[in-house]
């Protein structure tokens, strides 16, 4: 089974100066490739619900990774997996020791470039993958980002032209990590920034592989080329596998993990690309 999923909210005032959308009451719509269609609910103990994903792994069960918000603040982790037929193995959510922070800081250029005039500015969260481990437990990889548009107009004579500046922001990377039975274990930060203006983002973010039942990610920083590796028991290793003379950057989505167990990595700035294989 290959599902689709959607999730559907329930929005509800909770007084007259506040309106909240609550996700306690919130339903995640499977349909398989035969348009066989399941509807799962999703129960929060406490706070709502702010972000979820649907991933189905090679042995066809389904899960479900999400976060929890109570009061702005990002609470707890909500995991649950199925069967494939739609039986629920197990459903937890767990809180948090300490939240996980969102303040985000633009780059100089950035503010430059954008004119940030407070520092009330906040990070989104994007649950980039989950990823099944040999032993039956599931790490989870969720990524800070915040990507702002300003328009400026000069006006020379009858003429108005807009000119659109984009700033594109990629902070640090969480990894939660649940065992078989859906208890958290662990929580980890992994610390970046990939701050970048007018280049759709294309060299941010970082490519995720499961290697020798280790996670393994691999992403730029200015001209640097990161790998990280982590172990199912939270143990983290980060080097520099390459530094460019001339600030190349990797480009996640043109990346693979092959089948003898080398990663394809395709890296470029604006004037050429190369290609490599990392073992």
């Amino acid at each position: 089974m290959t599902p689709m999923f959607m999730y559907r909210e329930k929005e509800s005032f909770l007084n007259e100066h506040e309106f909240e959308t609550i996700y306690d009451r919130s339903y995640v719509l499977i349909i398989d490739e035969n348009k066989n269609q399941e509807l799962i609910k999703v129960n929060i103990d406490q706070g709502i619900l702010h972000k979820i994903k649907c991933s189905t792994f090679y042995n066809g069960d389904i899960c479900l990774s999400g976060l929890i918000k109570t009061k702005n603040v990002i609470t707890g982790s909500y995991i649950a997996k199925y069967n494939s037929l739609l039986k629920p193995i197990f459903k937890t959510s767990t809180p948090f020791n300490q939240p996980i922070d969102l303040n985000f800081t633009p780059s100089k250029e950035q503010n430059r470039k954008m004119s940030y005039r407070d520092n009330s500015f906040k990070y989104e969260l994007n649950i980039k993958e989950i990823i099944l481990l040999n032993n039956g437990s599931t790490t989870t990889l969720i990524e800070q980002f915040r990507n702002d548009e300003r328009t400026t107009s000069s006006v020379n004579g009858d003429f108005t032209s807009d000119l659109i500046t984009k700033a594109y922001n990629y902070g640090n990377i969480i990894a939660l990590h649940h065992d078989e039975k859906g208890n958290l274990l662990w929580k980890k930060l992994i610390k970046k920034n990939q701050a970048t203006v007018n280049d759709f983002g294309r060299h941010a973010s970082f490519l995720s592989v499961k290697k020798n039942d280790n996670v393994i990610l691999i992403y730029s920083e200015k001209e640097n080329l990161f790998k990280i590796e982590i172990t199912n028991k939270g143990e983290i290793s980060k080097k520099i596998i390459h530094t460019f003379k001339y600030e190349m950057k990797i480009v996640p989505s043109y990346c693979r993990l092959l089948e003898n167990g080398n990663i394809f990595l395709y890296v470029k700035n604006n004037i050429k690309s190369k290609i490599g294989i990392l073992k």
